[in-house]
């Protein structure tokens, strides 16, 4: 039986139990990220790069006075700069920045280029080498780098009218009607919109299950652990270090575990994180990580 990824915005009423009023309200008032669909989009796969990145990568050139002086004068030095990493065609799910999200959600509709993919599966004839005739630094990309393997979803990306000849970027207008609604976050809304009673009961019987996990700083960022070991059960304490970096240095909209923002900021072996409610918790060290993540597997591997 053929399962929906997800649902539009005109059906979303009849397949769950949140209207679209509901739907709304939760955008408006909650960070959530706003989906849409592409289909055969050629898109260029991007990351952030800072200058002292670009110093380092060209210490050994011959032309590295010239290469900044050029750079400079093409991204202002308070403008967030990109390599390129990957060419190709992309049919699936895109999430709006945070920007662009607040754009639509004032005026009906957004212009937009720069996205997030969702699962670079979906991408079709991938083509890693840099395949364009414009010259590096550009107006949209520093330089060319490499696509890091554990690289997989909530990618950065350019929209590209063509994957080859002149870097040529593709405007695409979004209008609310074209937002769509993953299942996992309809059963998520449904949850915040049932009854205060039913809500009060669930939250009590799932007191008395974790009782012993509750004790054993069952917070915010344990359920941050949880949800990335769920989703990714082979990754080591290294693996979801690394993973807790890169959502870190990531802007909040674009996260893709991190939805509420906890990660405030990562320096040494201390993780400095806010609860959901905003209010700062104690650092947590690399040993502390390693016994949340003990922790966590071991209430994954019980239920």
């Amino acid at each position: 039986m053929l399962e929906k990824e997800y649902y539009r915005l005109s059906e979303l009423s009849r397949h769950s139990k949140i209207s679209l009023e509901d739907y709304q309200y939760f955008i408006e008032n909650y960070k959530e990220t706003l989906y849409f669909r592409l289909h055969d989009q050629p898109i260029v796969i991007v990351e952030q790069f800072s200058k002292r990145e670009l110093t380092e990568f060209n210490e050994d050139s011959d032309n590295l006075f010239q290469e900044l002086t050029e750079l400079t004068s093409i991204l202002d030095e308070e403008e967030t700069q990109y390599q390129g990493v990957c060419v190709g065609h992309y049919s699936g799910l895109a999430r709006l920045s945070r920007q662009d999200k607040k754009t639509l959600l004032r005026e009906g509709a957004v212009r937009c280029f720069h996205v997030r993919i969702d699962d670079i599966k979906c991408l079709k004839r991938e083509n890693k080498a840099y395949p364009f005739s414009t010259t590096l630094p550009n107006k949209y990309l520093v330089q060319w780098g490499e696509l890091h393997p554990e690289s997989q979803y909530g990618l950065e990306s350019f929209l590209l009218n063509k994957d080859s000849g002149q870097l040529d970027i593709c405007i695409k207008t979004i209008n609310f009607d074209d937002l769509l609604v993953p299942i996992g976050m309809v059963e998520y809304i449904e949850k915040c919109f049932k009854p205060r009673e039913e809500k009060s009961q669930e939250g009590f019987q799932a007191d008395i299950s974790n009782k012993a996990v509750t004790k054993n700083r069952f917070d915010d960022f344990q359920e941050l652990l949880i949800e990335i070991l769920t989703k990714h059960p082979a990754y080591s304490n290294k693996g979801v270090w690394k993973l807790l970096k890169n959502e870190s240095e990531d802007f909040g909209d674009y996260r893709t575990f991190d939805k509420y923002n906890l990660l405030q900021e990562m320096s040494g072996d201390d993780i400095e994180w806010e609860d959901k409610k905003g209010k700062p918790r104690k650092s947590i060290s690399a040993k502390g990580l390693a016994n949340r993540l003990t922790s966590a597997r071991k209430l994954i591997n019980n239920n």
